[in-house]
């Protein structure tokens, strides 16, 4: 009983924040920052479905400038701060610990010198601290119950998630084409609220893998599943493309990986799941080949297509003639320690935008890190982190940007599986 109280500190917060949102978007804030810091205060960890929540929706405005998401983030890192002072010294995981220091280091140097986009800066140096705070107590639980827990919540997180966003198509007077920030993108649209759609997409990998690999119970799977139906179905709506591709490569190398590594003993409830899900996707083609996309619910009779199946520009496409002027316009100097946060606008991409703004002494770190991390996941069969690491590889080539939420708390949940995996194989007295 006490388990299932705990997790219920996850759980019900972001459910009752999803169904605030609906009514009134400041009114689901207020209670989220409140609960966020209480929630948060108890166990860093079960302020991860509300982060997530915050980070999946971080661009619904609320005043000039300010976005629901920060407040979020920043109410957490309140209540971690508390725990700090409350339990002393924090433990930090020393390679996501030294890539941070770098980030806020070269974040602080450009400060120094304009601080005209100071709200950017205090974003990003919030949600690496969080994050650096939640890997620090990492060592608290048992892995294998910390992992458990971890993919429950964010399964939760996830259909929380997918169900405010058809939600606010009714409540929220959103339209199905973006004319505002958090608008949707169905039918044949120019744009598409990216940033929730990297969120979501993370969040799928995890829990279709957790679908497939996992021999848990009904109960455990049956959450799997509902999520993973609800967050694809969200994506659909969000319509941008690229976090769609990236979610599929992730998880197709990650179950590859997991055939590879378990072929041998290659229990019969995989062949299951894979063919609950192949009839499932197959059984969504059939309907859509009969009712076409206005057969889903919310969408007009006049919509006859889905912006994710929409064809992509190469010709004059639109991105790679943004990047190549922001790229053009940067001299030897900036290409080595970088221009500085929002002085360049919004490139669309972490890796680009990330460039522009530290130069290749702030991103070949991170990509350093990265391929570290999954080279390490990959040697001693961590599944999830890896395709996580794959997936953010991935998602944010054409989309966020190095000071959005988006990217750093994906990779912060990769880091912390990773440290979940590595640490249940030391108990068991095997070495990394």
């Amino acid at each position: 009983m006490k388990n299932e109280l705990k997790l219920s500190y996850m759980f019900m917060p972001v459910a009752v924040v999803s169904v605030l949102s609906s009514v009134s978007i400041p009114l689901s804030l207020i209670f989220a920052f409140i609960v966020t810091m209480v929630v948060t205060s108890k166990s860093i960890y079960y302020s991860v479905p509300l982060v997530l929540f915050g980070s999946g929706f971080q661009l619904i405005g609320i005043y000039s400038g300010v976005h629901y998401g920060w407040f979020i983030v920043l109410s957490a890192l309140l209540g971690a701060t508390y725990q700090i002072f409350l339990r002393g010294v924090l433990r930090v995981y020393k390679p996501f610990g030294i890539l941070v220091f770098l980030v806020l280091a070269l974040s602080f140097v450009h400060l120094l010198t304009d601080s005209l986009y100071l709200e950017r800066y205090f974003g990003l140096i919030s949600v690496l601290v969080y994050s650096l705070f939640l890997l620090g107590f990492s060592e608290d639980h048992p892995p294998q119950d910390l992992e458990d827990t971890l993919l429950s919540a964010i399964a939760f997180a996830g259909l929380c998630m997918g169900a405010a966003v058809f939600l606010l198509f009714t409540s929220q007077e959103l339209s199905l084409a973006r004319t505002s920030e958090m608008s949707f993108a169905v039918g044949d649209t120019q744009s598409s609220p990216r940033l929730l759609t990297t969120v979501l997409g993370s969040v799928l990998t995890l829990t279709m893998l957790s679908l497939i690999i996992e021999q848990k119970g009904i109960l455990s799977k049956v959450l799997y599943l509902a999520s993973s139906m609800c967050v694809l179905l969200a994506m659909v709506y969000a319509g941008s493309r690229m976090p769609l591709i990236a979610t599929v490569v992730s998880i197709a190398i990650g179950l590859v990986i997991f055939l590879v590594r378990n072929f041998r003993k290659l229990p019969a409830r995989f062949v299951v799941w894979v063919s609950i899900l192949v009839l499932a996707f197959s059984s969504l083609i059939f309907y859509f080949s009969i009712f076409g996309v206005a057969g889903l619910p919310f969408v007009p009779d006049s919509v006859e297509s889905l912006r994710v199946l929409k064809d992509v520009n190469i010709d004059n496409n639109g991105r790679l003639l943004m990047w190549s002027s922001y790229l053009d316009g940067m001299d030897v100097l900036d290409m080595l320690f970088g221009i500085g946060l929002g002085t360049f606008g919004n490139p669309h991409s972490f890796w680009i935008g990330g460039f522009i703004a530290f130069g290749v002494i702030g991103i070949f770190p991170i990509m350093l890190f990265l391929m570290v991390k999954m080279f390490q996941s990959f040697s001693i069969g961590a599944i999830y982190p890896l395709s996580t690491l794959i997936y953010i590889l991935l998602s944010v080539s054409t989309s966020s940007d190095i000071d959005r939420m988006q990217p750093w708390i994906i990779l912060s949940l990769a880091c912390l599986l990773y440290v979940t995996t590595l640490n249940g194989w030391k108990e068991n007295g095997k070495t990394e």
